[in-house]
């Protein structure tokens, strides 16, 4: 289980996250490993991931349905003051993530990081990326 005292801003939680992501492909759910992008079928773990390691979690959860049936979702972040952290954005064109950051809904992460998310948060924590706080 992810500990409570991680502390990074999430920009740098963001950075270290989108470094991880080529090497956890195994992570990517089944529909999303016919994509030659890595990025594809990360977003959600990536922002639950991010929103873990970030203090105080004052990051919030977006969402946005699309393509045919809105069968398809992605996943990114805005905190207290509207920035958007999008770890996965590069997969999508500007015009795409216009959207999704401009009609998305505000849903909530579970009161634990998921299996996929620990697997990555774990990652970040073999590699020495964040300094837990003393507190």
């Amino acid at each position: 289980m992810a500990r409570p005292d991680y502390a990074m801003s999430p920009f740098d939680a963001s950075v270290v996250v989108a470094s991880q992501l080529p090497y956890l492909q195994k992570l990517r759910r089944g529909r999303y490993r016919v994509y030659a992008n890595p990025l594809a079928g990360m977003c959600y773990v990536a922002s639950e991931a991010v929103h873990w390691l970030t203090e105080d979690r004052k990051t919030y959860a977006y969402y946005f349905r699309y393509g045919p049936g809105k069968d398809m979702t992605h996943w990114f972040l805005k905190d207290s003051d509207g920035r958007i952290f999008d770890v996965t954005a590069s997969q999508f064109s500007r015009e795409t993530l216009t959207t999704c950051h401009c009609y998305a809904t505000r849903r909530a992460f579970h009161e634990r990081p998921s299996k996929r998310a620990q697997a990555l948060l774990d990652r970040v924590e073999k590699r020495g990326y964040f300094r837990a706080s003393d507190s």
